[in-house]
């Protein structure tokens, strides 16, 4: 519920830290816009917490990692801003939880990040492998 209750100080925040880095801003601008990205971000963090992960989950998770390898951003950056992500809602956490409830919050959001890390990864590493063997086949 907090990560909910506090989605536009996540979001905000994860996209004020993207403009420090210029070739990523240049990725953006090139393919989207911070304010559509914003909306899919919110969106999309909604989901992992939903407590569902069916089918839908994954092919969507999958379909990112395509879209990642297509435009160019390469993994260091994914793993970067879920960095970012988990700092901002431990930072909430803190400031909202006992200290049993921020130990047990703090686990669940590792777990929820690592999942999906996890699986956006692996089929970024698939795409990737499946590309390079295409390029030798021609």
């Amino acid at each position: 519920p907090l990560v909910t209750e506090h989605i536009e100080t996540i979001v905000t925040r994860f996209y004020k830290n993207l403009e420090h880095e210029n070739s990523l801003m240049e990725i953006i601008h090139d393919h989207s816009s911070v304010d559509r990205l914003k909306k899919t971000l919110t969106i999309h963090i909604q989901e992992m917490f939903s407590g569902v992960i069916d089918e839908a989950f994954l092919e969507k998770r999958i379909r990112i990692a395509h879209v990642h390898l297509r435009i160019g951003l390469l993994p260091k950056w994914y793993l970067g801003a879920f960095q970012d992500l988990l700092l901002s809602m431990l930072t909430i956490f803190e400031n909202a939880l006992s200290d049993e409830e921020y130990r047990r919050s703090v686990k669940a959001v590792t777990k929820i990040l690592n999942i999906e890390q996890q699986i956006v990864l692996e089929a970024f590493e698939d795409e990737h492998a499946r590309l390079r063997r295409l390029d030798e086949e021609s």
